[in-house]
């Protein structure tokens, strides 16, 4: 399997995110702190591989370019927003997403990551599963649009052997947005479905007499597909969400999505679906194939 196990692996019921910015005190022991990591996941997926555990690393611009210089090109920088409805930038350097039929799992490999890894900063960390039927917790089924056989799936998210050694690698999005729960469940069904472009029970798209133009669906479909791994999260009484991520093969298929998302492309509408959720900080990231980052950390032997 050439790309990473959380890329081609199965979309799993519990899941850690993690985004971290690592100083050059941090970069020093990089290779000790994902030799860790990986020692310690193939340890679980040796002694409960019913577990189905699955890994993605995947590194900001710079870091990247630090590691291995000669690519993947179109690495394109996040849009950011600012105003009512923004679009914020984490600068984080690694991202982390860690998949599992158990999240006691997705926490104990997080921490054979980070546990005393001196000079690196947190600056997210979500624990996300999954909840009703596939749901977000609006109640509406999430990645419906998703690719289903593997060779779909490849297609769009997996660099082409042209790239060569990023072959096989893969573009990663990730964003987390807080809901604001009372706000949306204070609008009748009718006008959820109007927002999102799609009925609620079933999640069948609105024909196009009926799905405003703002509605989200009508934003982000270009008719171009991502593979989205997004998942729910939430604390009782507290903050509740999406943690958004999503792979391709060409950042700028996600790139106008947020265009026309956030309103900055000619037409200037917004996604309705911003009233009701906020983004609080993600990045693009770029998880390479598994045989190169095996070469760069020295991980075939592990």
């Amino acid at each position: 399997m050439p790309a990473q196990t959380g890329i081609q692996g199965e979309h799993h019921p519990a899941a850690r995110f993690l985004m971290i910015r690592v100083t050059k005190k941090g970069k020093s022991a990089l290779q000790d702190q994902i030799t860790a990591f990986y020692a310690k996941r193939h340890l679980l997926a040796r002694t409960q591989p019913e577990t189905g555990i699955a890994t993605t690393l995947a590194f900001g611009k710079a870091l990247w370019q630090e590691l291995y210089s000669l690519g993947p090109d179109n690495f394109l920088p996040m849009p950011v927003v600012e105003g009512d409805f923004p679009h914020p930038a984490l600068a984080a350097d690694l991202l982390v997403h860690i998949s599992s039929t158990r999240a006691d799992l997705c926490f104990e490999l997080a921490d054979a990551l980070v546990s005393d890894w001196e000079g690196i900063k947190v600056l997210d960390e979500c624990s996300a599963f999954r909840f009703h039927e596939r749901r977000d917790l609006t109640g509406f089924i999430d990645g419906i649009e998703n690719p289903v056989e593997r060779e779909e799936r490849d297609e769009v998210t997996l660099l082409p052997q042209a790239v060569g050694a990023c072959a096989e690698g893969s573009f990663v999005f990730a964003q987390r947005f807080v809901h604001d729960l009372k706000k949306w469940q204070a609008q009748s069904v009718d006008e959820q479905q109007k927002v999102m472009g799609r009925t609620k029970s079933e999640g069948a798209e609105l024909d196009d007499e009926t799905k405003p133009a703002s509605a989200h669906i009508a934003r982000v479909d270009i008719g171009i597909d991502i593979l989205r791994f997004s998942l729910p999260y939430g604390n009782a009484g507290g903050e509740k969400g999406l943690f958004f991520l999503a792979l391709t093969n060409n950042l700028a298929v996600i790139d106008e999505m947020l265009q026309r998302m956030y309103g900055l492309n000619a037409d200037g509408l917004q996604d309705r679906l911003l009233e009701f959720t906020k983004a609080v900080g993600g990045n693009y990231f770029f998880a390479p194939p598994q045989d190169l980052l095996n070469e760069l950390f020295d991980l075939e032997d592990i």
